[in-house]
C-alpha cells in the first residue's frame, strides 16, 4: 500500500528551514500552496439550451499528485467541490508530475466520492504524457525526467539554463492515468468531442491533446462537433487558444500557468516560460470567454500572490449572438484587445 511520508534530500531539508528561519519564507512556502480561493462567474451564451440554464461547472486543473500532495488538502478540496455541487466536473490537465503517478492513494480518495450530473471529463497536460514535456527559454521542446530537483529546475529556467533537445515526437498518454480515469468513471477527451445533455437539449464539449507533446490535433478534435450547440473546450495550456481561430468555442478552460506561482517582478514571468497574454483569471476575446486556472497543486509547494484556485462557472440564457467563425489561418496572431473581464467574476 501507498504511503504518504518520504525522506527529504538534503536540499529540501535546506529549503525549509531557511523559510522557517527567514519568516519571510514561511508564507509561500507553508501557508499560500494549502489554501484554496474560489473563482465564481457566470457566463451568459444565447444559443444555451433551455433545460442548460443554470447549469454549473466546477473547474480543476494542476492537482500535480507526487510526494508533497496532503491528504488533508485533497480531503478539504473534495469537500468544498460537493458543496458547490457542480452539475459538470471539468479537468485541465496534469493530474501528474513529471509523467510519475506516485500518491495513487490520495487521488482515488479524492476523486471517489465526487459527482456531478453531467459526468467529469479531463484533458491531459504536459505531466500526463508517458514522459514529461517542457519549454526551455527558446521555446524548444524537453523530453523525459528533470535531471535535477524542482527548486534547481526552477532556477535553471530562470536564468535561463533550461535547454531543449529539438525533440518533435509526439507522446502517448500516460497509460496508468488513463487506466485511473476510466476506472473511476472519468472520462478523458484526447482531441475529441462529446456532447452533455440531452440529444436536442445539450453541449458540445470538446477535449484537445497537449501542444508541447505534438498531442494538439484540432481537425480530428472538432470532428463530432454539432453546431446547433454552445461549445465549450478545455486543454492544458491557454497558448492553445492562438491554435484555434478557425474552431468553434463559446468558453475555454485553462490551466498550466499556475499564475505565474511566484509573482515577484521577473521571477514570475521568468518561470512562466510562454507566451504571458494569459496568465490567470476570466478574459473576454471576440464574444468568447476564457478561463486560465492557478490550479490547485505544483510539482513543488511554493506559491507567491498565486494562490491554488477552484472554479465555479454557471451558465446562463442570453448575451449577445457571436459572429460566424472566421476561416483563417491557424497561426494568425489573436487581436490584442484581450481584456480582464473582471465584472462577471468573483474569488473568495
Amino acid at each position: 500500500m501507498e504511503t504518504t511520508s518520504f525522506k527529504k534530500s538534503w536540499l529540501e531539508w535546506i529549503w525549509d528551514t531557511f523559510c522557517l528561519v527567514s519568516i519571510i519564507g514561511i508564507y509561500p512556502r507553508f501557508i499560500e500552496p494549502n489554501l484554496i480561493f474560489t473563482l465564481k462567474a457566470t457566463v451568459p451564451l444565447p444559443n444555451l439550451p433551455q433545460g442548460l440554464d443554470g447549469l454549473t461547472i466546477a473547474h480543476l486543473s494542476d492537482l500535480h499528485f507526487n510526494h508533497y500532495s496532503s491528504p488533508r488538502f485533497f480531503k478539504r478540496l473534495q469537500k468544498k467541490v460537493l458543496n458547490l455541487n457542480p452539475d459538470l466536473i471539468l479537468i485541465s490537465g496534469d493530474l501528474l508530475t513529471y509523467a510519475q503517478f506516485s500518491q495513487k492513494e490520495i487521488a482515488n480518495n479524492f476523486f471517489k466520492n465526487l459527482r456531478a450530473k453531467f459526468g467529469i471529463f479531463a484533458c491531459l497536460g504536459n505531466h500526463d504524457y508517458d514522459q514529461y514535456a517542457t519549454l526551455d527559454s527558446s521555446g524548444g521542446v524537453i523530453y523525459g525526467q528533470p535531471d535535477c530537483h524542482p527548486l534547481i529546475q526552477g532556477l535553471r529556467r530562470l536564468f535561463g539554463r533550461v535547454k531543449s533537445e529539438k525533440n518533435p515526437a509526439p507522446r502517448s498518454p500516460h497509460p496508468e492515468l488513463i487506466e485511473f480515469y476510466q476506472s473511476l468513471g472519468i472520462i478523458p477527451l484526447h482531441n475529441e468531442t462529446t456532447q452533455i445533455g440531452e440529444p436536442h437539449q445539450c453541449l458540445n464539449l470538446t477535449g484537445l491533446g497537449d501542444p508541447m507533446t505534438s498531442n494538439n490535433k484540432q481537425e480530428q478534435a472538432f470532428h463530432e462537433w454539432k453546431k446547433d450547440f454552445p461549445t465549450l473546450v478545455l486543454a492544458h495550456s491557454p497558448e492553445t487558444y492562438f491554435h484555434l481561430s478557425p474552431y468553434p468555442g463559446d468558453i475555454y478552460f485553462f490551466g498550466h500557468t499556475h499564475g505565474g506561482q511566484v509573482n515577484v517582478p521577473f521571477i514570475g514571468t521568468r518561470l512562466l516560460g510562454t507566451n504571458h497574454t494569459f496568465k490567470s483569471g476570466m478574459y473576454t476575446h471576440n464574444g468568447q470567454t476564457i478561463f486560465v486556472s492557478r490550479g490547485l497543486g505544483s510539482t513543488f509547494p511554493f506559491r507567491l500572490f498565486a494562490p491554488p484556485q477552484l472554479g465555479l462557472i454557471t451558465l446562463v440564457r442570453g448575451g449577445p449572438i457571436r459572429e460566424p467563425i472566421r476561416a483563417v489561418n491557424l497561426f494568425e496572431p489573436v487581436s490584442p484587445d484581450i481584456s480582464l473581464a473582471t465584472p462577471r467574476a468573483s474569488e473568495q
